[in-house]
């Protein structure tokens, strides 16, 4: 993220909202995914994915941090637990959308896809619920004075 340039699209009391929507408890879903990546994919097509995954990995504080090293206050973090129902189709097609997989040739991307939607179907049936967590982190930019508008 860059506040730098946050900060420079915002108004003295504007605020800025970044959200994360992170899956838990999807262990099976992932192992199948997992399951058809290896007999789909060649080894090793995502260790520059995975090599920056783990350079860089998700520290909201860190974000918190940079929001008030650039003026921004009124930091808050809220975290709301919720889930969806969904379809294998459906699961499929978001799986499709993640960083690692828009990088592959679009006939490797719509195998895979396909693929892991047939076994998603196959072993969960139609419909399944998936939970999430929403994270949210708010901060307001003050003022030049400092002054919280």
């Amino acid at each position: 993220m860059s506040a730098g340039k946050a900060r420079q699209c915002l108004r003295d009391g504007g605020r800025i909202l970044l959200a994360w929507n992170l899956p838990v408890g999807q262990e099976g879903l992932d192992r199948v995914a997992d399951e058809v990546q290896g007999r789909v994919l060649s080894p090793g097509w995502d260790e520059p994915y995975l090599a920056a995954e783990r350079a860089f990995p998700l520290d909201i504080a860190l974000f918190a941090d940079e929001l008030a090293g650039h003026g921004f206050a009124d930091i808050d973090l809220v975290s709301l637990p919720w889930r969806t129902t969904t379809t294998a189709r459906n699961w499929a097609r978001l799986l499709g959308t993640r960083s690692a997989y828009l990088n592959l040739p679009a006939d490797q991307r719509a195998r895979l896809v396909a693929d892991v939607q047939r076994e998603v179907a196959e072993r969960f049936g139609g419909e399944f619920t998936i939970k999430y967590v929403c994270t949210l982190l708010t901060a307001r930019l003050v003022d030049a004075r400092g002054n919280h508008l």
